[in-house]
């Protein structure tokens, strides 16, 4: 179930993104077991704060990919 409320959330970040523009999306994970699963997915731990980030660029790479493979 996490996975599916971070794609819908990713998601929306990136549709959002086209509007207002944002660099990436930040998360601050509470223990290690949910930094493993952001850090899964792709998050990048941001140095000195714990926090975690995936650039948008990477966000629309993947959805970019996943529109085109199902407009086929």
């Amino acid at each position: 179930m996490g996975k599916q409320i971070l794609v819908d959330a990713l998601k929306r970040s990136y549709e959002l993104s086209k509007t207002i523009g944002s660099f990436a999306v930040v998360v601050d994970p509470l223990d290690q077991d949910a930094e493993d699963f952001y850090q899964k997915y792709g998050f990048i731990k941001l140095p000195d704060s714990g926090k975690m980030f995936l650039p948008m660029k990477t966000i629309r790479q993947l959805f970019d990919k996943t529109t085109r493979s199902t407009n086929k």
